[in-house]
């Protein structure tokens, strides 16, 4: 099983938050308020999905690439795999190197092979 849907199984409210994520292409405002309530809840994979809308504008939102840093920071913060290996990726994206490789480095050590990878094309 990939650790998205093993953060995502393991969850406060699976079901709804799965229903959350299906709203979003067709009614991105109503995930968002839906994501917004799970995080109140505190749903770590909530903030990863709407961390990760918010920094590459998904769904046809703009970028809010401080919020959605905050949030995936956060899901980091509560243990999430999946918000920090986001989280280092997009330190990558804007070229925040050391940030990423201290994530990837963390997640490694966690093992997290994907982080691995990105460990491996940092010595490359």
């Amino acid at each position: 099983m990939h650790q998205y849907q093993k953060e995502l199984n393991e969850d406060l409210d699976p079901v709804r938050l799965y229903d959350a994520l299906m709203m979003r292409d067709d009614d991105i405002d109503a995930a968002i308020l839906e994501l917004e309530a799970l995080i109140k809840q505190g749903s770590s994979f909530a903030m990863v999905a709407l961390g990760n809308i918010y920094l590459y504008g998904s769904y046809g939102t703009l970028p809010y690439e401080q919020k959605g840093e905050a949030l995936l920071l956060q899901a980091t913060d509560m243990g999430s795999i999946e918000g920090g290996y986001r989280l280092a990726c997009y330190y990558d994206y804007r070229e925040r190197h050391a940030e990423a490789f201290e994530l990837y480095s963390d997640l490694s050590d966690r093992g997290f092979s994907p982080a691995n990878y990105r460990l491996g094309w940092a010595y490359h």
